[in-house]
């Protein structure tokens, strides 16, 4: 639930970085003539690096989700196997043990 929540949050995080880096690209377009594009490109990059940052870590987050509960489901299923060969090795032996007494 908690990686659920976290993955979430961080998807909100780059749908508001990508508004974000609408508006601002769009403000510059307009605003900053004056200062130069080295400023609007400098910016741009810049931005591009924090949404691409954003992006791998949502990635990364997801990927770990997945991992974890493959994890866990294979941790189950290697347990339940187990136990169910104990108790089957445990149950033919007791049975043998029981068929041997009974013909002495």
């Amino acid at each position: 639930m908690h990686d659920k929540q976290d993955a979430s949050h961080l998807n909100g995080l780059c749908r508001n970085a990508c508004n974000n880096y609408i508006t601002i690209s769009d403000y510059l377009a307009r605003h900053c003539r004056a200062v130069g594009n080295i400023t609007v490109v400098v910016v741009f990059i810049i931005m591009t690096i924090i949404i691409t940052i954003l992006i791998i870590i949502n990635i990364i987050v997801k990927v770990v989700v997945v991992v974890v509960v493959l994890v866990v489901v294979v941790v189950v299923v290697v347990v339940v196997v187990v136990v169910v060969v104990v108790i089957v090795t445990v149950v033919i032996k007791y049975l043998m043990l029981r068929r041997n007494k009974n013909r002495t």
